[in-house]
């Protein structure tokens, strides 16, 4: 899984969507275990990483109390 995260990271895709199945597929081919198993399990996790990623755009939205101090704060009259 850390060389998949790591393989995930070269900018060679689009978030990493390519690089991390094939870290899995070499790495059930090492391990010998089902490869489609270990693909299926890959996507599974990009795709959970999106829906939780997604959820954080209320936040970034909607939500007026994580706005940045900057915007709170005035600067002193002279």
């Amino acid at each position: 899984f850390l060389i998949s995260a790591l393989a995930a990271v070269i900018p060679i895709s689009i978030g990493g969507l390519g690089t991390r199945e094939l870290a899995f597929i070499y790495g059930a081919t090492y391990f010998k275990l089902d490869q489609e198993l270990a693909v299926m399990m890959s996507l599974l996790y990009y795709c959970t990483c999106a829906v939780v990623s997604l959820a954080g755009v209320y936040f970034v939205f909607k939500n007026k109390e994580f706005k940045t101090i900057e915007s709170t704060v005035r600067e002193p009259e002279m």
